[in-house]
Order: C-alpha cells, then sequence, then structure tokens
C-alpha cells in the first residue's frame, strides 16, 4: 500500500515509518523539520526507502496526497507549555492546517486518515476511566486546538464523507521521545543529579510506551475502512498514575538522589485525573498494551543513558 505519514519526521511519526517499511508499503513522509535534521530516519531517506517532503501542512495541496491509499497524521504542534506562550501558531498548526487537509480530501480522499488525538481534551473533574463518548473541556490552549481538529475532521466525515479515524492518546513516552515531554525531563534529571520539578504532582495521566501505541496503529492500518470510518478510539494503559508516582519510579529506576521540588501547578491542570478506558479498541481492534510504566521507563531510561554519554550532556532541564 502507499502510505503517507504527516509529521513523519517526530517522535511517533518516525517509530511508525521505521516499522512499516519492514513490512513492505510503499513510504512517504511529509513534515516541515529539514531533512539534515532527521536523525531517526535518515538512513532510510538517504537510501531512498522512503520518499521524504520537505513541507508544511499548512501549504500542504491536493497533489500531495492524490494516490495515497493510508494517510497517518502525527502533525501538530504538540507542547502544551507552547499553547499557552503562542496560541496563535498553535491554532494555526493544529486547527487550520485540518481545514487545509480536509479540502484536499475533498478531491483525493484516502481509503484511510488516522489522525492522532489527545487525551488531554477532556480536562478536570471526568469519571474515570474515560471513555470516547466523555464529554471534553479543553483546560489549556493545546488542548483546545487538538479538541478543534477532531471536531473538523469529524465534520468533513458526516458532511462529504471523508473517511476518518482519531486515536487518542495518552502521555506516549519511549526512546526517541522528545527532551520536552515529562518523562524525558524527569529521566535526565534524574541521570545528571539534577532537581525533578514538579508542578503540582497529584494530578494524574495515563502513561503509554510507543510500542503500544505502534500496535494500535498498524491494527487500524490491517481492519477493514468499514469498522473504523468515522470512529474514535482510546489508545492507552487504562492505568492511572500521578505525576509524583512517575517521578519517584524514575527516581528508583535510576538510583539518583536528584530532590523533587514541588511549584504551583500549570494552568489547567489541577484536579485533573487521566485513565483512558481502551475497552472498545480491545473490542474492535483486539488492542492490548504489552509494555507497562517501569518497563517501558527501563528502557528509556537506557537509552537516555546512551544517548548523554553520547551528546555529553551536563545540564538538567
Amino acid at each position: 500500500m502507499k502510505i503517507l505519514i504527516l509529521g513523519g519526521a517526530g517522535f511517533g511519526g518516525s517509530g511508525l515509518t521505521q516499522r512499516l517499511v519492514k513490512t513492505g508499503h510503499d513510504i512517504s513522509i511529509l513534515d516541515v523539520i529539514a531533512p539534515r535534521h532527521v536523525e531517526m530516519i535518515r538512513h532510510l531517506y538517504e537510501n531512498e526507502t522512503v520518499k521524504y517532503i520537505w513541507k508544511s501542512t499548512q501549504d500542504i495541496s491536493p497533489d500531495d496526497i492524490k494516490g495515497f491509499d493510508i494517510i497517518f497524521d502525527f502533525a501538530a504542534q504538540a507542547d502544551v507549555p507552547l499553547g499557552f506562550t503562542s496560541p496563535i501558531h498553535t491554532a494555526q498548526n493544529n486547527i487550520l492546517s485540518m481545514y487545509r487537509l480536509m479540502e484536499c480530501f475533498k478531491k483525493f480522499p484516502p481509503k484511510k486518515f488516522i489522525y492522532m488525538g489527545s487525551g488531554t481534551t477532556f480536562g478536570p473533574n471526568q469519571p474515570l476511566p474515560i471513555n470516547e463518548g466523555a464529554p471534553q473541556y479543553a483546560a489549556n490552549p493545546y488542548s483546545a486546538s487538538k479538541h478543534c481538529a477532531e471536531i473538523v475532521a469529524l465534520s468533513y466525515h458526516r458532511t462529504f464523507g471523508i473517511p476518518i479515524t482519531i486515536l487518542r492518546n495518552g502521555i506516549v513516552y519511549g526512546e526517541n521521545m522528545r527532551r520536552e515531554i515529562v518523562v524525558a525531563r524527569f529521566i535526565i534529571n534524574a541521570l545528571l543529579s539534577k532537581p525533578l520539578i514538579i508542578e503540582g504532582g497529584d494530578q494524574t495521566r495515563d502513561i503509554n510506551y510507543v510500542t503500544n501505541t505502534l500496535d494500535a496503529l498498524e491494527l487500524l492500518l490491517n481492519v477493514d475502512s468499514s469498522t473504523i470510518n468515522g470512529e474514535i478510539y482510546h489508545c492507552a494503559t487504562g492505568v492511572e498514575t500521578s505525576i509524583d508516582e512517575l517521578a519517584n519510579t524514575i527516581l528508583e529506576l535510576t538510583q539518583s538522589e536528584s530532590e523533587i521540588q514541588h511549584v504551583t501547578y500549570r494552568h489547567g491542570e489541577q484536579n485533573v485525573r487521566q485513565c483512558l478506558d481502551i475497552s472498545k479498541a480491545n473490542k474492535i481492534l483486539g488492542y492490548q498494551p504489552k509494555i507497562f510504566l517501569r518497563e517501558g521507563l527501563k528502557r528509556t531510561i537506557k537509552w537516555f543513558k546512551a544517548e548523554n554519554e553520547r551528546l555529553g550532556l551536563s545540564g538538567g532541564i
């Protein structure tokens, strides 16, 4: 099959690219990151195993998506803090780009379009576990942009019959992850004996190792399109973990003597609890997480240790 991965140079997109190349699919990547900066898949595009389109989704055209059977969308401004400082940039990347993409699909619709949603769209005071139909309450500009992108995509599905599937995630972590994500920040600082700064601490997340997410995406790739068209699925572990528990587990696994320093909650974080109901994905797709927190953290810590040594890192985050 011909597959296009939007945002394929990032953490999740590059992981999916490397996995699907092994199964013999014809893969193209569209990403705003310059090819020379793409370490994780450099060997693939330099050997012409994948086609690399250096372009923003804000400028995507019908010709860019023509002829693809499956399109995965990882492209987004994915940082919550940047959503506070640059909300217009966040909206342009996450909402306006979706409109542009949907307009392209009106001319050349793929057989499947799989959008990477976010479990952050639910906000505080939700009954647990949170299922796909729970009311959404975006508590920050980033979450609002992801919620709006879902609304745009589903509206084009209902109005124009565009095939849409949404896969919502909790925190996804693992090798090659972005260093701005809380799991990475804690690991890096623990390895360097720097303080772990926690905003609040009792708020919770559903923290999912990256290969579990890639498993779910492969299941979506291989299932009949009529089964998933217009549907939303939660991809997580179904386990609630507090940020305090995450920090202490990382300190234990790294045998670090770093101190934990609590500061004020980030805006919108107080009373937020997250544990996603994965029963629909299990029943319809056969999704079952295989790697849980301690094992996933062990693997991720091992990778960061090697990266710190390779790069000679000495400063915390």
